[in-house]
């Protein structure tokens, strides 16, 4: 299943943005007590086992970053990517140390705030 959702990461998430994704946030980040981890990899960004995002206007700072994701489920089906429930969200970090960053997303469709949301560092 990983390498279904890595091959469609990878088709989707081909960017320029990515190159400019720093080291110090590779890798997964449990989000909170909610149970759900954002996964940060040489594809992009993505949310538990197959919600995926496309990324654009990524700006990175000593201090964070902020970047807006489209992000769906996101699976092959008869040899073709398929994504559904789509949402548009804009995510803000704030970098608070190697291991912890503090996050704020909002539904870019609504123009609200959603949540905020603390990361800590998992495997």
């Amino acid at each position: 299943m990983r390498r279904m959702v890595a091959l469609a990461a990878g088709a989707f998430l081909a960017s320029p943005a990515l190159a400019e994704m720093p080291e110090r946030i590779i890798g997964n980040w449990c989000m909170g007590d909610s149970g759900e981890v954002m996964r940060v990899d040489a594809y992009g960004i993505g949310f538990n086992e197959n919600f995926v995002c496309q990324i654009s206007n990524f700006a990175n700072s000593e201090t964070g970053f902020e970047v807006d994701l489209s992000c769906a489920n996101t699976f092959v089906y008869e040899g073709e990517i398929v994504r559904m429930d789509q949402k548009d969200t804009r995510l803000e970090v704030d970098y608070i140390n190697p291991s912890e960053m503090l996050g704020r997303m909002t539904d870019l469709a609504q123009g609200a705030p959603v949540e905020t949301v603390e990361f800590k560092r998992c495997e």
